[in-house]
């Protein structure tokens, strides 16, 4: 009897779309790039880095692909990456490509999302069917989501696990 771990893995770039998770594999001390090309109208981005399992690290660049010394990258306390437009980093429209690199610490399962909006707190994240998302707020703060149920007719539950704090769903 064998054991074994198999994975395939793009040679280049996987492009991302806004709201649309996307997950992947990266293997100890790999890389595994994306890239994001917002549209002009933007004023608010955020890239998103779930944990299924391991320990990656997201890093995200606008002149290549990301190294470990990047100033944007992400940490186990807080996975999301913002940009506004009063970051350095800040670019939009047809010359601007966003590069993302998850680095693997090690072996790990994950998925990436990018968010492109206008700014505005209270506009709702995306859900997708199955696909966990990882966030914060702050004590008596507000965080709203959107989901659409495509399968009528069929049970629908949403579940909060909480990291730190107590926060409540309604």
């Amino acid at each position: 009897a064998s054991s074994y771990s198999i994975v395939g893995k793009f040679a280049g770039h996987i492009t991302l779309s806004s709201g649309i998770a996307v997950e992947g594999n990266v293997m100890h001390e790999e890389w595994i790039f994306y890239e994001f090309y917002p549209n002009t109208a933007l004023t608010r981005l955020q890239f998103q880095l779930t944990t299924i399992s391991g320990y990656p690290i997201l890093y995200v660049d606008t002149n290549g692909e990301p190294t470990s010394s990047s100033p944007l990258h992400s940490f186990s306390e807080n996975p999301v990456v913002e940009v506004l437009p009063s970051n350095p980093s800040f670019c939009a429209g047809t010359e601007c490509v966003y590069y993302i690199g998850v680095y693997g610490v090690t072996d790990a399962r994950y998925t990436v999302t990018v968010l492109a909006t206008e700014f505005d707190s209270s506009a709702p994240i995306p859900l997708q069917t199955g696909v966990p998302m990882r966030n914060s707020v702050s004590r008596n703060q507000w965080v709203y989501y959107s989901y659409t149920n495509i399968e009528a007719g069929l049970e629908l539950t949403f579940v909060v696990t909480p990291f730190n704090g107590d926060p409540d769903m309604y």
